[in-house]
């Protein structure tokens, strides 16, 4: 689960490395979002990526634990 959050929010190793590569084949999410804030003043949109990604970062960590309540059950 740790990974999974980790990996929705992975944005200093891309942009560092590649800068969302060429034709942005790596871009995620999180490599989107703040340039767009801060690079081309689209606060808006970046605060949406970023709510996006909470929610989905949210749902899978309910489904964790939810799997892990069930398997507990005999």
């Amino acid at each position: 689960m740790l990974i999974t959050l980790q990996t929705l929010s992975v944005f200093g190793l891309i942009w560092t490395m590649t800068k969302g590569g060429p034709s942005n084949k790596s871009t995620t999410a999180a490599a989107v979002r703040l340039p767009a804030a801060f690079q081309f003043s689209q606060l808006g949109y970046g605060t949406a990526l970023a709510l996006l990604l909470l929610l989905v970062g949210g749902i899978f960590s309910l489904v964790y634990l939810r799997t892990l309540r069930l398997g507990d059950q005999p």
